[in-house]
């Protein structure tokens, strides 16, 4: 088949024309060299486009003169016959059924000569092609093949336990050798098998998104499951038990240990998850992503005889990668360096990496005790997750050790109430306490096809080119070295605390609330956002990954630091752009007269929509009927006396404690007192006086929905 015309098709189309140019015939499974996935090309085309799979199926199908095949039936075995599963799978195309002698046959690459001789050498030149997204094909694909897995032939799998020759058992290893050698091309950190509709999906995970890189039958699936858990010295008979195991690999001159996951899940089947750790990783600071300021806190932390430095963030976050880089700079012959890790990701000559074994009753608090005795000046801590870890972490940077360790909390500050809820005294917390680092990891633009940014402008690059009035300085396009992502390697932004005067004096007293700690630490000016925004102005990341990464939080930083208004959400009505699924909902009730049009108008420009209520009844009714609704917001009336504003409280509380949902009660100028009466009768809500600005009001408001706060919220003791 002719293409057409390459001038007919749109700009963002000729990415397939590049693809073809790396799409030749293969021999395996998985390809092991580092191709871009047609899932990938369609996505990028469809991201750029702004549309979704089954209208590029439509525009495609349009350019080639071929009809579009939504949904697909299993095929029947007589075509299945005519082609083996990997030249299927690998030029991803399935023979759908014959009309008047005429084979009808689904593709996803109109474009592809090599297809379309692979079709006319099985079936002839009476065939008709149809074109269908490649997700939806994969699995019918796999569904196809796994229905039939009787089929036999040269260079095709049958991994049925009971029908298994010799030849056949040793394309199991192949296979795997294969996905590995793939993964580990494409510089993934984690693969996934997971089984999935119509058989199991092999995924990879590449500067933190998980990609598809293949549908495979669940017979093949189940053989590598075996395979890798006998690989990793776990019992490949077993499918009821979770099960860890661990192998070393080589690939070329780099050394990698697997850490092998395997839990059992419903239907009776098995998630595998395997962790690549390179061993020749090199750990530094100033071949990473930090900036120069940053470079100079985290060593001004590190200089510290003595004291506590925690590395916050989530799994993923690149806390390690941040210990090992500061330990690799004090790692000197005149230091004694001890860790108590869970595992040991990395060894490090000069350390003394001692490793946890919860099962055996080795804990980090009964290895922390013995690494005391051996004389450490340095002491890396793998997590704090338990008062007693956190107890004598806290007492060895009194003893004159200086200590690091990582911590799960949303942002830098947050670790100082959780600190204190594990009960570390405050005056041991003010003394040592040394340094606080929270951290999140960007993808980079890729080098290779990023442009500088130009009119007109995307709907988020104008959004942060009015908050800032800076524009982002490039933007992501996709080519094959990035896979068609736009991006290719990953940045770290960071939020960094080191402990002031004024700090350490709120530490002293136990403070709790992060209005008045993140009050002392003003002068210090530094965030996530704001460490995203300076990578997105030099051109090294995108607003769209920032906002993917940290969210909503993301505008509400900008607009306060360079005293803009919060942007209108109306102007951002693309759901991945935003980084959510969409606006969150408030319920606004009681004295409705001071819930104006205007008051809601400013609250939708701060992205939340809102519902009315007149009383706790009509509340309770609403947020029945909505259940996307977040937080409920209580306006008190003027008028009331304490008891009925007591009274009131009780019917919304019985009317709604139920829901879960944070609240915030508005109270009356001048009656500030009702916030200790109310908390006195068992209000766990939190309070904010009715002249605040409505800014202030979605400040709260996003606070409880970025940290995900239920009905107690406020009941820490602190819920001014």
């Amino acid at each position: 088949m002719e293409n057409k015309a390459i001038k007919d098709i749109p700009s963002s189309l000729l990415l397939f024309e590049k693809f073809k140019q790396h799409f030749d015939q293969a021999d395996n499974l998985v390809s092991p060299d580092d191709k871009a996935s047609l899932i990938s090309v369609w996505s990028s085309i469809a991201s750029q486009l702004d549309i979704d799979s089954i209208q590029v199926a439509k525009m495609l199908g349009e350019l080639s003169n071929l009809e579009m095949a939504e949904n697909i039936d299993v095929p029947l075995d007589t075509l299945i016959n005519k082609i083996p599963y990997k030249l299927a799978i690998t030029f991803t195309f399935l023979p759908l059924r014959e009309e008047e002698r005429t084979t009808i046959i689904a593709i996803s690459n109109p474009f592809d000569d090599h297809l379309h001789e692979m079709i006319q050498f099985s079936f002839g030149i009476n065939y008709r092609c149809v074109i269908t997204p490649p997700k939806i094909l994969e699995l019918a694909i796999a569904s196809a093949y796994d229905n039939n897995s009787s089929v036999v032939e040269k260079g095709n799998l049958n991994l049925d336990e009971n029908n298994l020759d010799k030849n056949e058992e040793k394309q199991v290893p192949k296979l795997a050798r294969q996905i590995l050698k793939k993964a580990i091309h494409q510089n993934a950190s984690d693969l996934h098998i997971q089984p999935f509709v119509g058989g199991s999906a092999v995924r990879i995970r590449v500067d933190g998104i998980l990609n598809r890189i293949s549908i495979i039958p669940n017979n093949v699936s189940q053989a590598l499951l075996r395979y890798f858990k006998s690989l990793g010295g776990m019992d490949p008979t077993s499918t009821i038990l979770p099960q860890d195991g661990r192998v070393s690999l080589n690939e070329g001159k780099r050394e990698y240990d697997l850490r092998i996951s395997v839990i059992p899940i419903q239907g009776r089947q098995e998630k595998l998850v395997i962790r690549f750790l390179n061993r020749d990783t090199v750990y530094n600071l100033s071949t990473s992503s930090f900036s120069l300021d940053e470079i100079h806190t985290l060593r001004r932390m590190a200089a510290n005889p003595s004291g506590v430095v925690l590395i916050c963030g989530p799994t993923g976050s690149g806390k390690t990668t941040t210990l090992y880089s500061i330990l690799s700079e004090l790692n000197v012959e005149g230091v004694s360096i001890a860790t108590v890790e869970n595992p040991v990701e990395y060894n490090m000559p000069g350390l003394a990496q001692t490793e946890v074994n919860e099962k055996s009753g080795l804990t980090f608090a009964k290895v922390l005790r013995s690494v005391l005795r051996q004389d450490p000046d340095i002491i890396l801590i793998g997590e704090i997750r338990d008062q007693e870890t956190a107890r004598i972490a806290m007492q060895s940077a009194l003893t004159g050790h200086l200590v690091f360790s990582t911590l799960h909390t949303n942002d830098a500050l947050s670790a100082i109430p959780r600190l204190l809820d594990l009960e570390i005294q405050p005056a041991i917390l003010s003394d040592s306490l040394a340094g606080i680092v929270s951290q999140r990891l960007l993808r980079r633009l890729c080098g290779s096809c990023s442009v500088k940014t130009e009119l007109p402008l995307t709907q988020v690059e104008e959004v942060f080119c009015s908050t800032t009035k800076v524009k982002p300085g490039n933007r992501a396009v996709g080519c094959d070295t990035c896979n068609y992502t736009g991006y290719k390697g990953r940045l770290v932004i960071t939020e960094m605390i080191e402990v002031s005067p004024e700090l350490r004096e709120l530490l002293r007293r136990g403070e709790k609330d992060l209005d008045k700690l993140r009050q002392s630490c003003e002068k210090q000016n530094q965030n996530l956002s704001l460490s995203a925004s300076r990578l997105i102005v030099s051109g090294e990341t995108t607003a769209e990954e920032a906002l993917r990464v940290i969210g909503r939080q993301f505008w509400i930083d900008l607009a306060r630091q360079y005293k803009t208004e919060i942007p209108n959400i109306n102007q951002l009505n693309n759901d991945n752009a935003l980084g959510k699924s969409s606006n969150a909902s408030i319920l606004l009730t009681g004295g409705l007269e001071y819930f104006t049009e205007d008051f809601q108008k400013e609250m939708g420009n701060g992205w939340l929509n809102t519902f009315l209520a007149e009383n706790p009844e009509q509340a309770k009714s609403i947020l029945k009927e909505n259940e996307n609704i977040d937080l409920v917001i209580v306006d008190i009336d003027d008028h009331l006396n304490e008891k009925e504003v007591i009274d009131l409280i009780d019917e919304y509380r019985a009317a709604l404690a139920w829901s879960r949902l944070p609240a915030l009660i508005r109270l009356p100028e001048g009656k500030d007192n009702l916030k200790e009466i109310l908390q006195k009768e068992g209000a766990t809500s939190r309070f904010i006086n009715k002249t605040a600005p409505v800014n202030d009001i979605i400040s709260e408001i996003n606070e409880a929905l970025t940290k995900h706060m239920d009905y107690s919220w406020g009941s820490d003791n602190s819920p001014g």
